[in-house]
């Protein structure tokens, strides 16, 4: 069993796919190696092999600091927002998210954060598509 507890990470400091400045993240249950270099999470539980799933990640992003248009390829992208309020881009279309939305991105389609009117505060879990 492996329980983590967001109070007890501590945040990396990285620019999000070419944006402005810096998102502040808190990776968590990472089955694969994206990441594992600027984190200290333990190695996969070889029992897990076959999961789907890449990471969870709990993230803050300042008023000025933007996420980069950017696509995934197989993989599936969900963002849970906590609090706070920003633009978010899917495919060219531009919505306004804020506390409490829920947003899948697809593989394949293009997104990015930009506008924070109010520091965002959201998970993101990163599906594999099975293939």
């Amino acid at each position: 069993m492996l329980i983590q507890n967001k109070n007890s990470k501590k945040y990396k400091s990285i620019p999000a796919h070419g944006g402005q400045g810096l998102i502040h993240m808190k990776f968590f249950h990472q089955e694969f190696q994206r990441f594992r270099d600027i984190d200290d999470l333990p190695d996969p539980d070889p029992s897990c092999a076959k999961t789907m799933w890449n990471f969870i990640a709990y993230a803050e992003l300042p008023v000025g600091s933007t996420i980069g248009r950017h696509e995934h390829v197989g993989n599936d992208e969900f963002y849970i927002v906590i609090s706070g309020e920003a633009e978010m881009e899917i495919d060219n279309e531009f919505r306004t998210i804020k506390t409490g939305d829920i947003i899948l991105t697809r593989s394949g389609s293009y997104h990015a954060i930009s506008k924070v009117v109010k520091k965002l505060k959201f998970y993101a879990f990163e599906v594999m598509q099975d293939g």
